[in-house]
């Protein structure tokens, strides 16, 4: 109604009516800016704060060091320690039990005489090593990798020591990620190509009287790439050891099928690189020796079986005798 004022009347001023959305259109910029404001303190809180905040907790422990279990370098005290470049490829390795010989050596009569055969391969790397075995009161053989940067001055050294030299030829094992070296002969080689890398890996260690492999798994129990290689051996007059890489080898059973002078390994010595296991292996190679006339061992130039071994020349029981292995082939 219109309000009375006097003797006048007087209308209301109209009121304005409002806009649509008039109040709500600063609530969305106030809370964009109020989350904004929100993320800057939680950045400033985490980044700058939190992080150089005081541990209150336990420290955290330190990330834990798997090491590589035995096979390639000794878990012994300070020794010889060469570049990855020096040392020979891993052998991979899971060997069958010790197996009686196949023969027993001309002249020894099982239980009062025996004679062993301890065959060191890979050598050829370990220069220091290699020389301290070669210096060593015990008739052992060398066998030697074409690749090793000092495989010719070592067998050199063998030579002029009148010890029974081997090539370790490199063979196809059965697991592709190890790798024997350069020069590995293949399954899958044509006769040829056999022949040439053969040739090629003689030539580096000429005063070889035999062959044993180096890996070989898958080589060595197959029949057909066997019978070339023993053939090769044949034509230049070498024996063959089988270094028994795997139960399947057909190499020293082969090989005395075809004429071709054998030998076959009994026991790994340091599989296990602990002088005291070695030691262990040692006398089990004695024994086995003891009870079958002979016994054919194989070790690896590490300093920890150099120092089992010069242990071992000082106690070497009465009536055992160590012999080059060219003594052991049948």
């Amino acid at each position: 109604m219109p309000q009375k004022t006097g003797n006048r009347f007087k209308k209301r001023p109209p009121q304005k009516k409002a806009k649509p959305g008039g109040r709500r259109r600063w609530l969305l910029p106030a809370g964009l800016l109020l989350l904004v404001l929100a993320s800057l303190a939680a950045t400033v809180y985490f980044v700058f704060l939190r992080t150089r905040a005081p541990r209150t907790g336990p420290a955290p422990r330190p990330p834990r060091v798997v090491e590589r279990p035995a096979g390639t370098l000794p878990t012994a005290p300070p020794q010889e320690q060469p570049t990855p470049a020096e040392l020979p490829p891993a052998t991979p390795v899971v060997p069958p039990p010790p197996e009686p010989p196949a023969a027993v050596a001309p002249g020894v009569v099982p239980g009062k005489t025996a004679k062993l055969a301890i065959i060191i391969d890979d050598m050829g790397f370990r220069r220091e090593t290699g020389d301290r075995l070669l210096a060593l009161d015990l008739n052992l053989t060398f066998s030697f990798l074409p690749d090793g940067p000092h495989t010719t001055e070592l067998a050199q050294k063998a030579g002029r020591l009148r010890r029974d030299i081997l090539l370790h030829l490199p063979l196809e094992p059965d697991d592709p990620k190890w790798n024997p070296g350069p020069g590995t002969l293949t399954v899958a080689m044509s006769g040829e190509k056999m022949r040439a890398a053969f040739n090629q890996a003689l030539a580096t260690v000429p005063k070889a009287i035999g062959v044993n492999n180096h890996m070989g798994s898958r080589f060595t129990a197959d029949p057909r790439a066997m019978g070339t290689l023993l053939t090769l051996l044949r034509d230049h007059n070498l024996f063959f050891i089988d270094s028994i890489t795997t139960p399947k080898s057909t190499g020293s059973s082969l090989a005395v099928a075809m004429g071709v002078k054998t030998a076959r390994r009994h026991i790994f010595l340091d599989n296990d690189q602990n002088k005291e296991k070695i030691s262990a292996q040692l006398n089990a190679l004695v024994e086995l020796a003891q009870k079958h006339g002979q016994a054919v061992g194989i070790g690896h130039p590490y300093p920890v079986t150099l120092a089992a071994l010069r242990d071992f020349q000082n106690t070497l029981p009465a009536g055992v005798t160590v012999v080059g292995i060219h003594e052991m082939i049948y």
